[in-house]
């Protein structure tokens, strides 16, 4: 999949649809390629190639990028599209930060995180946790944190939060 979707972006730009609405499904199974492991991060520069002004998120399973300045995207999606996107470029003050914002999601954005499905892996399983956490159900916490870490999840960032 990631060889064929860096060739439809690509396909975007030489067209010079430079405003389209972008969506990607599935984007769990993204990364991994025959010949090499393409990131998120990756992704996100190459539709950023098409026009600098597109703003990229990532809910759940999908990845969207649009240019739209009358769109506002709450700061707990903000927060889990930097979280997905988190490289050793950024400081992990913001890391942390991002990770406070998801544990203190209210009302429908709490229920949408906690309603992922775990097969999405190990980064919703963490954020369920944080959630979990936040509101004391440490027990429900520390079964999502393990599950977390059982899907590939760093173990290191549920250590810092959890000891």
């Amino acid at each position: 999949m990631p060889d064929e979707l860096f060739q439809e972006i690509e396909a975007i730009k030489e067209a010079g649809f430079n405003n389209a609405v972008i969506l990607i499904d599935d984007i769990r199974g993204f990364c991994i390629t025959e010949r090499k492991i393409r990131s998120l991060n990756e992704l996100a520069e190459e539709i950023k190639k098409i026009h600098p002004e597109y703003t990229v998120l990532i809910y759940g399973d999908i990845m969207l990028a649009y240019i739209e300045k009358n769109v506002f995207p709450s700061k707990v999606l903000q927060a889990c599209t930097y979280r997905r996107l988190f490289s050793e470029e950024k400081t992990n003050t913001q890391l942390i930060e991002a990770e406070h914002v998801i544990s203190k999601a209210q009302k429908e954005e709490q229920q949408a995180l906690l309603n992922l499905p775990f097969e999405l892996g190990g980064f919703y399983q963490f954020w369920q946790g944080l959630i979990y956490a936040e509101n004391d159900e440490l027990s429900k916490a520390e079964l999502l944190f393990e599950k977390a870490i059982m899907n590939g999840f760093a173990e290191n960032r549920i250590h810092g939060i959890w000891s």
